[in-house]
């Protein structure tokens, strides 16, 4: 079973991926949970004002991604399904996605999420299987 360390170690993976230099965004692992952080700014707003569901898709499975990953240190989990629904629009402050794995078999893992506000509103929810992909080597 992984460890604190191993959770460390997902969170500065998280750090480090590429595609999160975009964004102001912050994750927290724990055993089969994570939490994703992210600060919603003007540029991640729709023609309407409001913050662009891609952004609110990214977090929840940013955070089902690593809350599957904290249950293993053999493979990487890739999304193999995702569901989500919008539930009310933010345009400012920060929200939460706070993502629990609620089964695990060999090969698929499954978790859900939710996206809260700074006062604690659910924006959005949802769910997603992941399964469990063996790292392939670097060719040479």
């Amino acid at each position: 079973m992984p460890n604190q360390a191993y959770y460390q170690k997902l969170e500065k993976m998280f750090d480090r991926n590429p595609c999160n230099d975009y964004y102001d965004v912050a994750i927290k692992v724990e055993a089969g949970k994570a939490t994703v952080t992210l600060q919603v700014r003007p540029d991640l707003l729709h023609g309407g004002g409001m913050l662009h569901g891609s952004v609110y898709f990214k977090a929840l499975d940013d955070a089902c991604t690593f809350a599957a990953a904290s249950l293993t240190e053999d493979s990487v989990p890739v999304t193999a399904s995702f569901n989500i629904h919008f539930l009310r629009p933010i345009a400012e402050g920060s929200f939460q996605a706070i993502a629990n794995v609620v089964h695990q078999s060999r090969r698929i893992v499954v978790t859900e999420a939710e996206a809260v506000d700074e006062n604690g509103r659910k924006l959005a929810y949802g769910s997603g299987s992941f399964m469990n992909a063996t790292p392939q080597p670097k060719s040479t």
